[in-house]
């Protein structure tokens, strides 16, 4: 009975890893999705997130929050469940009733237990990250334009990153007020100046790829939205923080870095909160009703496999024919022979652009074959257009020599 009493009497420990682990949890899944989304961009995955690899991340991190929670709060058998040696739920700020849901969604479980703490911070984690991830890439549509797709990975990349160091910062700032080091609130003076610091580094490196020439949002020839894809409107929620609410029209690059820096502010100071109720009450603002979404444009994702457009160039094929009605101003009698010809050269040298050459007298040295002997004195032009020799017909070849062409014995002879 002692032992059981002295597992149970760590609250501060379990405390502490509740809200790490919950922290841990949405930093991974946030990471791993912002990869497998930017893979798609890429081409390099059809889509769509998460794909085999990333579910698979996001399913091992899930266990792990849960194993490290019952190993904290779980008492002697480091298990979740309704017996004596779990850490009370009051002495954990976990004696909640039920989740506190996250934009009054289905995150509403029953709290009896730390196996239910770790259901409910699963819950809403994947409902912050999920449509944190919709709003930096669900209206992208992969781009074989290598200046709007290097933008569409840069808005979901370096947003990503802030995402991740404002939780890190708030996270240590919560764990430090539930160890007793710092009274609060979250973040602390020196944490606000990292977080604000990472802000800028974001806008910067957001503008300087998608901003034109001058690497600058706000002027004329910033990429505009339409172009790489995002939301026509930012959704209304309001960060816990003095920041005004996010709602607005999108129309400007400039209005899409505010609305991905105002979301997420909103999102990760409420997912902190939810997982270190101990630390301060969870906001009212994290539990609003939201107008219902309509911009949910995430299938028209799957474009990649127009990849194949490429092919295009078979229009190369169209100038085969041609060339054969010029034979006759050399060799004006022999216009019947021309036949031969196009049956020959659209074959073996239709793609290459060098057809485009025998048009001055390309086909005449061919249909000259016949009578060699009365076109001594022709031959001449012939040696300018040499250039036949693409054609594979032997008999064309030797024109350009004084000695009669490809009718070797014939012309000799006559």
């Amino acid at each position: 009975m002692l032992a059981a009493t002295q597992a149970a009497a760590e609250p501060t420990q379990c405390q502490r890893e509740i809200a790490r682990s919950d922290a841990r949890y949405t930093r991974a899944k946030v990471r791993a999705l912002q990869k497998c989304e930017e893979a798609i961009l890429k081409g390099a995955i059809p889509g769509p997130c998460p794909d085999v690899k990333t579910a698979s991340r996001v399913v091992n991190a899930k266990a792990k929050l849960q194993s490290s929670i019952s190993r904290r709060c779980g008492g002697i058998d480091q298990t979740c469940s309704v017996t004596p040696d779990n850490d009370p739920l009051a002495l954990i700020g976990w004696d909640v009733g039920t989740c506190p849901n996250f934009e009054s969604g289905a995150c509403t479980n029953t709290i009896t237990h730390c196996g239910h703490i770790a259901t409910c911070l699963i819950c809403i984690n994947d409902a912050v990250v999920d449509q944190t991830m919709d709003l930096y890439y669900g209206s992208a549509i992969p781009s074989f334009d290598r200046t709007v797709g290097k933008c569409q990975r840069a808005l979901g990349k370096e947003t990503t990153k802030y995402f991740d160091a404002k939780l890190k910062v708030i996270g240590k700032c919560e764990d430090a007020v539930i160890a007793g080091k710092f009274p609060g609130p979250c973040p602390d003076d020196r944490g606000a100046a990292k977080i604000t610091r990472a802000a800028i580094k974001r806008d910067a490196r957001i503008c300087s790829i998608c901003g034109g020439a001058d690497k600058t949002c706000g002027t004329v020839d910033d990429l505009n939205p339409a172009v790489f894809g995002f939301t026509a409107e930012c959704p209304p929620v309001d960060p816990p923080s003095d920041a005004p609410s996010c709602g607005a029209v999108i129309s400007t690059l400039s209005d899409v870095v505010a609305c991905l820096g105002c979301v997420t502010d909103f999102k990760a100071e409420c997912v902190s909160a939810a997982g270190a109720p101990a630390v301060a009450a969870y906001p009212a603002e994290c539990n609003v009703v939201l107008p219902t979404r309509t911009p949910t444009p995430t299938p028209t994702k799957t474009p990649t496999p127009t990849k194949t457009v490429t092919p295009t160039p078979l229009s190369t094929t169209t100038p085969t024919p041609t060339s054969t009605p010029s034979a006759d101003p050399t060799g004006p009698t022999k216009t019947a022979t021309p036949t031969p010809t196009p049956t020959e050269t659209p074959d073996e040298t239709a793609t290459p652009t060098a057809t485009p050459t025998p048009t001055p007298t390309a086909t005449p040295e061919e249909t000259a074959t016949p009578t060699a002997t009365a076109t001594p004195t022709e031959t001449p032009t012939p040696t300018e257009t040499a250039t036949p020799t693409e054609t594979p017909t032997p008999t064309e070849t030797p024109t350009p020599t004084d000695d009669p062409t490809p009718t070797e014995t014939a012309t000799p002879e006559d």
